[in-house]
């Protein structure tokens, strides 16, 4: 980012304090609205104060602060499972262990960036950075790492192979696999770290070819310098893979899943890994919820199939009432709806006498329509709704 807002919405940034249910996280913190005209810099030069780090104030908006819209996370995620359901893949929820740092090499002037989906306004992984980990941990020789071959390395992630000689004489191969951007299922806590790097004189200034300069010259004696930079933490994030056709992972589906998630848990994802950043671990409880309700979506698309594949109205509204009874109640028989509906009168002349009939047949196969009279009838409830039943049978000459 190079390049300021415009100067009213800059000030409307300033003046209005940073509310991260209202406002997009993302755009505020790329857009940068503390521009210093003719500097894209927080530094103040001459006025700033000895040990003051307005690097880190300008962050500590975001410190402690959830972003991400509940109700956009939840159907972004309801989109991608039932995408990767229907295309046979795989997919589960990762917890950070501790604290994940994504999209620091981005450029910004407080000197680390930060990895934020542009509609979701959440730190989030790139689908490219999952293929790149998996592919990574395959490849480095990681105990308990399969030791696989070109060709299955080409068929999972493509060709030419990074770092390839002459990658121009390699015909170009898309991988099998697809590995979808790993988003977070819930709103996102948001917390402030600092690094302190030693010597950045000598990182920033030294050239090989010029001579060395004694300011330069590395040294415990000098300074380090806090850079302060955005992480998340015990982010949930749901990660997926699905192969390119639909149906055509087969056995492998497997193989590539169990290499995605011993990647999520030994190296990690994003940046400073080596220091405990970006490791995960399967959230089993959130899982089990995000399969519970995909499973209640499929079960409402295939009733509500089944009502569009009922032709007669009073059919499929007898249908729809059951399940509307059966969403408050569950586990209310059929019949008993049925039933119920009939003694408020819901239904007149030849719909009640329809109802009906399809009641006694109901109950028939259930065995609660007794065809003779028992000896105490009145105390029979069995027999008095039958009896309540064949008198609505006899109310019109329907066909």
């Amino acid at each position: 980012m190079n390049a300021p807002l415009p100067a009213p919405a800059r000030q409307w940034l300033q003046d209005h304090a940073f509310e991260p249910a209202r406002m997009h996280a993302g755009l505020r913190f790329t857009l940068f609205d503390r521009y210093q005209p003719g500097r894209w810099t927080l530094e103040e030069g001459k006025k700033e104060k000895k040990g003051r780090n307005p690097k880190q104030e300008w962050l500590q908006q975001f410190d402690s602060k959830r972003v991400g819209e509940a109700a956009e996370l939840e159907r972004r995620r309801r989109w991608l499972v039932e995408l990767v359901e229907r295309q046979g893949g795989r997919w589960g929820v990762f917890r950070n262990t501790w604290r994940f740092a994504t999209g620091l090499g981005l450029p910004h002037p407080v000197e680390n960036g930060f990895h934020w989906h542009p509609t979701l306004g959440v730190p989030y992984l790139p689908g490219a950075a999952v293929k790149g980990m998996a592919r990574a941990w395959l490849t480095a020789g990681w105990d308990g790492a399969p030791q696989p071959d070109r060709e299955q390395l080409a068929r999972w992630f493509g060709r030419p192979f990074p770092g390839e000689e002459e990658p121009d004489r390699v015909p170009a191969e898309r991988g099998r696999w697809v590995f979808f951007d790993a988003l977070p299922v819930e709103p996102v806590m948001l917390r402030v770290d600092i690094m302190t790097p030693h010597q950045q004189e000598w990182y920033t200034r030294a050239q090989p070819a010029q001579p060395l300069d004694s300011r330069w010259v590395p040294g415990d004696w000098q300074d380090t310098q806090p850079l302060p930079f955005l992480v998340s933490e015990h982010a949930a994030l749901l990660v997926a893979v699905a192969p390119r056709q639909p149906g055509a992972g087969g056995d492998e589906v497997e193989q590539v899943w169990a290499v995605l998630t011993r990647a999520l848990e030994m190296p990690g994802a994003g940046a400073k890994t080596a220091v405990g950043y970006g490791r995960f671990e399967p959230d089993r409880d959130q899982e089990t919820r995000l399969r519970r309700d995909w499973q209640e979506q499929e079960q409402a698309r295939a009733a509500a199939a089944r009502l569009a594949a009922i032709a007669d109205p009073l059919e499929r509204e007898l249908e729809e009432l059951v399940a509307a009874v059966q969403a408050r109640e569950p586990g209310k028989e059929p019949w008993l709806i049925w039933w119920e509906a009939l003694k408020q009168g819901r239904w007149q002349g030849c719909d009640r006498v329809r109802v009906a009939r399809r009641l006694r047949d109901e109950l028939m196969r259930l065995k609660k329509w007794p065809q003779q009279s028992p000896k105490k009838a009145k105390q029979n409830k069995d027999w008095t709704r039958a009896e309540t039943i064949r008198q609505w049978l006899e109310e019109a000459d329907c066909p």
